[in-house]
């Protein structure tokens, strides 16, 4: 599917006209149903083929055979400083998957330094959709392990992660505060990350 996007008319008449990825993709790769209401919500800000623009350029800027060359070498940096880094870092692993299939959730697991996986059980590419609940859950526990496990204050140590990670990249980002204490207090089973 991704080569396809790159050439025109075809990346064109499927994504912007045909409106595949909410129509088609969308449902393929959701385990449950999802209710009216919420494929309206995921719909609602792409009622046309112009306004389907956006949704067009994003997979032509995964990287795929090399091109976009700058995207490449972007997930090829990002991807020898996970094998090196010692941040901590959580896996959330779900079965079949779609871009994480099982031979990719080995290399990942063998590949990676302290790493903590978890299996969530099922699930395909729009995770989120089949196990919000359970995803919040996990990151939550995980999050609250590596703040328990060290000393600096959780505030600092979550700011010195944001900053390692984007700094890794020569990015200069503005990432809005992550105030994972605060959530975890007023709302057990969420995290907004």
């Amino acid at each position: 599917m991704l080569p396809v996007v790159y050439t025109f008319p075809f990346g064109y008449l499927l994504i912007q006209v045909g409106n595949i990825f909410l129509s088609k993709l969308l449902h393929e790769m959701t385990l449950r149903k999802l209710a009216k209401e919420e494929i309206a919500a995921y719909n609602a800000p792409f009622p046309t083929i112009k306004s389907r623009k956006p949704v067009a350029k994003f997979p032509s800027e995964v990287p795929f055979s090399g091109k976009p060359a700058a995207n490449h070498q972007t997930m090829v940096g990002y991807s020898e400083w996970l094998k090196v880094t010692q941040m901590p870092k959580l896996f959330l692993n779900f079965s079949p998957g779609v871009l994480i299939n099982k031979g990719m959730a080995e290399w990942i697991e063998k590949s990676l330094p302290n790493l903590t996986t978890v299996d969530c059980g099922a699930g395909k590419h729009f995770v989120q959709e089949d196990a919000p609940d359970l995803i919040g859950q996990k990151i939550v526990a995980w999050m609250s392990t590596q703040l328990s496990s060290q000393s600096e204050p959780s505030s600092r140590r979550i700011d010195m992660y944001k900053t390692r990670l984007w700094e890794a990249h020569g990015l200069h980002v503005a990432c809005p505060d992550l105030d994972l204490v605060s959530a975890t207090e007023s709302q057990p089973s969420h995290a907004i990350l």
